[in-house]
Formats: structure tokens, C-alpha cells, sequence
């Protein structure tokens, strides 16, 4: 009988945190903190478990201008959506809104940034002129980058802490009722 009760105990105490995990981010393309060579045709996030219909998100340039992304999907545990244009190079933000297994809205950022190399000019046949000098143009490129901001994790952690409490009260109560009630039995 004392095995039972410690396994109950065991239960309700492993049952909360199992419970109220929050849906996470475990895969992007293009990836957080990426620097990619050229505008990416799809966005994709992939996350820890499923995530409802109803979850999207956006994508702002680094002037917080929002860019247009067409056909939006959920697919069990991934959120994509088409890129409808080409970008240009910069940093970009993916916003995300989703609704996770455990029903709790979930609101998250990351960044990324496009650093793609202008076609170099194809050098013309030399016609010999006294009136025209020679230019040769080279292109530059400086990729930029702006921090992550992961706003989940800090106001999910803290709801996180004041759900469990309840349930780790009330299963120290009923373990104290059935340790009791096993006591005045004997």
C-alpha cells in the first residue's frame, strides 16, 4: 500500500508539468540568426508539438515595414507561408501569433538577414578613345543584423509557476487524506 501512495505522489507531481508545457520553436527556414545569399522563396516554422488552424504569423523588413507573405498554412506541428516577392537585402523579422496544443496563445520573434552579391558587370570590349576613361564599378554589401527577441520566454515561465502550485497543493492534500485514513485503519 505505501508503494501505491508514493506512486500517486509520483503522478501528481509529473502530471502538471506535462500538462502546461508551451509549444517552442525547434526549427525555422530561413533559420534565426541566419545570414542567406538570397531572398527566400517559403518561410517555415516548425514547433515542439501541434499548433492550431488558426495560428500565422508576419514578416516586417528592417524599416518595420510589413512584407507580404500569400497562402499562410498550419500542418500539424509547422506554420509556412509564400514569400510573394523577392526581397531585398537587410534584415528581416518573422512575427509569429500561434495557439499551441495546450491552448495557450503564444507570441514570438526571430530575425534573419539576406546578404545576397550583386551580379558583377561583365567587362565590355575596350574601345580605344582618348575622350573616354576607363570606370570600373564594384558592388558592396554590409549585412546588418538585429537581435532575437524571444517574447515567450519570459511571460510563459512565470504563468507557468503560478498553474503548477494549485495542483501540487491539492496533491499533497490528498496524499495527507489517504495517508490519514490509511492510519486509522490500522
Amino acid at each position: 500500500m505505501k508503494k501505491t501512495i508514493w506512486l500517486l505522489c509520483l503522478l501528481l507531481l509529473l502530471v502538471p508539468t506535462q500538462v502546461f508545457a508551451h509549444s517552442k520553436v525547434t526549427e525555422s527556414s530561413p533559420a534565426a540568426d541566419a545570414t542567406v545569399d538570397s531572398s527566400p522563396e517559403k518561410i517555415t516554422i516548425a514547433f515542439n508539438s501541434t499548433i492550431a488552424s488558426m495560428s500565422t504569423f508576419k514578416l516586417f523588413n528592417e524599416n518595420n515595414e510589413e512584407q507580404v507573405v500569400d497562402n499562410i498554412s498550419v500542418a500539424e506541428h509547422e506554420l509556412t507561408g509564400d514569400v510573394s516577392s523577392p526581397l531585398a537585402n537587410g534584415v528581416y523579422t518573422v512575427q509569429y501569433n500561434i495557439i499551441g496544443a495546450d491552448g495557450h496563445a503564444i507570441d514570438g520573434s526571430y530575425s534573419f538577414t539576406i546578404a545576397a552579391t550583386e551580379a558583377t558587370p561583365t567587362p565590355t570590349e575596350e574601345v580605344t578613345t582618348t575622350t573616354t576613361p576607363e570606370v570600373t564599378i564594384e558592388p558592396t554589401v554590409e549585412p546588418t543584423s538585429t537581435p532575437i527577441v524571444d517574447t515567450d520566454s519570459t511571460t510563459d515561465t512565470k504563468s507557468d509557476k503560478n498553474q503548477v502550485w494549485p495542483f501540487i497543493i491539492i496533491g499533497l492534500i490528498i496524499v495527507a487524506a489517504v495517508a490519514f485514513a490509511m492510519k486509522k485503519r490500522k
